[in-house]
């Protein structure tokens, strides 16, 4: 059988024999695993859907936990989305002018039924660098945590407050 029996895109025309693709160890199954796993991870990461969707970066697709930066003329709030993590697990540091978040998450649950005994382990961490867009007193920073959203606050310098200033917008 090839490949040309399976596939309804070549029938009706021309025949075309295409080889059968082949995994690294040479199973065909074992390649049409591998594109469909790459498929519904693809899926799932844009969705948000994924199992640790934010903490990823760790399996080596570098992503990171969500953070919104504002800024008004006092001082600089950053917000970061940590859901399932708790403060004990959150390290904030502050040098220079950037930002490190780090975090991790370690989970176990155990469950027995009958004479079988289920175990699941689940880890994850990230680290993520934020440069902060103006100069602000590092020793002055504060940071609260409620509800897996990590909120910190850091005012700026008088040097910085006194950089900005508003430009009047004409019409024409």
């Amino acid at each position: 059988m090839s490949i040309r029996d399976l596939a309804p895109w070549n029938w009706g025309k021309k025949e075309v024999r295409l080889p059968v693709q082949r995994g690294a160890n040479g199973d065909p199954f074992e390649a049409l695993r591998s594109e469909m796993n790459h498929v519904f991870d693809g899926f799932f990461r844009d969705f948000g859907l994924a199992p640790w969707g934010q903490f990823r970066d760790v399996l080596g697709d570098g992503v990171s936990p969500r953070v919104d930066i504002a800024e008004n003329e006092n001082e600089v709030q950053v917000k970061a989305e940590l859901p399932g993590l708790s403060e004990k697990e959150v390290e904030v540091s502050l040098a220079g002018g950037v930002l490190v978040l780090k975090g991790e998450k370690k989970q176990e649950t155990q469950e027995k039924r009958g004479d079988r005994q289920y175990r699941e382990c689940t880890y994850g961490s990230f680290h993520r660098e934020i440069q902060l867009p103006c100069e602000v007193q590092d020793d002055k920073a504060e940071a609260a945590f409620k509800n897996g959203l990590l909120t910190i606050r850091i005012p700026k310098t008088a040097e910085a407050k006194r950089k900005t200033h508003k430009i009047q917008v004409k019409q024409g």
